[in-house]
């Protein structure tokens, strides 16, 4: 996939994922409450301290936030939430979460039977 969030999607991804709202995020890292909205709209970027302050706060690198990383999710963690979120198909027929989970040991068996075959990027 090469589509790529832009700043804002990202930053109010990370805001919800955190559980934090546009006040809170404000206050904590010393801007107004309409700026965090403006970031989120993707209507202005952040200074240099504000990106700093945002990747601090989240845990996350500037390059993340910049759209220069690419987005991770480990399925592990997130298999039963990316089902409720999004009707994940093969072959025109949405997967139960046990074909999920069943695909992902699957994919753990390839990469221990041909582990050369597998890199990480």
């Amino acid at each position: 996939m090469n589509e790529s969030l832009t700043f804002g999607e990202r930053l109010k991804a990370l805001r919800i994922q955190h559980d934090v709202s546009p006040e809170q995020l404000a206050e904590t890292i010393g801007v107004a409450k309409s700026l965090i909205w403006t970031f989120e709209l993707d209507k202005k970027l952040p200074t240099y301290p504000q990106l700093i302050a945002l990747a601090d706060y989240f845990q996350v690198t500037t390059d993340y936030l910049l759209a220069r990383e690419p987005v991770s999710v480990e399925i592990k963690e997130a298999a039963g939430d990316m089902l409720d979120k999004y009707e994940l198909c093969l072959d025109g027929r949405r997967l139960s979460k046990n074909e999920l989970l069943d695909a992902m040991s699957f994919i753990r068996t390839q990469r221990t039977v041909r582990p050369k075959d597998y890199t990480v990027i």
